[in-house]
Parts: structure tokens; sequence; C-alpha cells
């Protein structure tokens, strides 16, 4: 299923602001609006960030944005900025009722001095 994740504002900075819209599809590759949908983050040894797992996008439509910033892309100590971000949704088509995950990576660019 070839739902997508892009970025509107390029690789945030350590503590900055990301904006990623999702564009939900079905199966046959048609814009849906999903029943149901939630996201999570983590970092590149599979922790999860900011307690940010399995939160619930409230207003769905065909693509919604999520907006990370603050401590979403705080930088750790031996932490080298890659990011996952899925997506996790719920619709019904022709098939059925239908799950789906929309996933990928993002880079956080350091900020030296911070």
């Amino acid at each position: 299923m070839p739902s997508k994740i892009s970025v509107t504002n390029g690789n945030p900075r350590e503590s900055g602001v990301i904006v990623l819209t999702i564009a939900f599809e079905d199966e046959n590759g048609d814009p849906i609006t999903p029943t149901a949908a939630t996201w999570s983050l983590h970092d590149w040894e599979k922790a999860v960030v900011n307690s940010r797992e399995d939160v619930a996008i409230s207003s769905l439509d065909t693509s919604v944005e999520i907006v990370l910033s603050g401590d979403d892309l705080d930088l750790g100590a031996s932490d080298n900025g890659l990011r996952y971000f899925s997506c996790a949704y719920t619709y019904v088509s022709d098939l059925g009722t239908l799950t789906d995950i929309v996933d990928g990576y993002f880079q956080i660019d350091d900020v030296i001095g911070r």
C-alpha cells in the first residue's frame, strides 16, 4: 500500500521543528481518510523518543501534518540524530477493514555547543 510521508521543511536542527505530512492511500493508491491512526517516534537504537509511542491522531483526513519540536528533536550524549517515524492506520475498503503502516527516517542536525 503506497501511503507516504513527506518532510515539508527539511532536516530539523536539534530541538528545532520538523513538519511531517502523511498522505493516506488505500491498496489501489487512492486517497482515503482512515478510521483510526497513531504515530510513534524512535531513535536509531529503537528506543521511544519523548514518550511518543502510539500517539492518537484525532483530526483525520486524507493527509495530516505531525509537528515535532523541542524534546522530540533533542539529542543525547551518544545520539547520532537518526529518527524513525511510523504511523499505523486503519481504513475500510472493498476488501474489508485493513491496517497499514507508513514509515520513514529523518536526520536531526546537531547544533554545536548546545
